[in-house]
């Protein structure tokens, strides 16, 4: 359905053929349409073998090198954990003083 309609808007519109359309031939009928319909999905897909890999622009490598050499920085939770510990331990520290804090402060106000 989604072919027919798309065959009867071109063939009425004679709208110009989209990028993805090369390999079609230049007179469209809908048996070539779904005739070359799978090899157009397969190759828009990546998934045919003709397709050649991509190059990468300087700045995508430049970018890749940057994450491979601060990979170990993220995954290094050394500093953190650290962090963390010292944050319980005042945590627990700061509520032992309090608790003996108010222990002595009955025990002051009973004499």
């Amino acid at each position: 359905i989604i072919i027919k309609q798309w065959y009867q808007r071109r063939v009425r519109g004679r709208q110009p053929r989209p990028h993805w359309m090369r390999g079609l031939p230049s007179r469209l009928t809908l048996s070539n349409v779904e005739q070359h319909l799978p090899d157009v999905i397969t190759r828009l897909l990546g998934l045919s073998d003709d397709v050649k890999p991509r190059k990468y622009s300087t700045m995508e490598n430049i970018l890749a090198q940057e994450i491979r050499d601060e990979e170990a920085e993220w995954t290094d939770y050394d500093a953190d954990e650290l962090v963390v510990k010292f944050r319980i331990a005042d945590s627990i520290f700061e509520n032992l003083l309090t608790e003996t804090i108010a222990v002595f402060s009955a025990i002051n106000t009973r004499y």
